[in-house]
């Protein structure tokens, strides 16, 4: 694999995760501010 391609796809890995880490902390906070 080239380094850049590996790269790239790091970079899209870290900011998937960042992304669904920030929108499981919001479901979570809706439901406890809800209860």
């Amino acid at each position: 694999m080239d380094v850049q391609v590996n790269k790239r796809l790091n970079k899209q890995g870290v900011w998937f995760v960042v992304l669904h880490t920030l929108v499981i902390f919001n479901f979570a906070a809706d439901f406890i501010l809800i209860q």
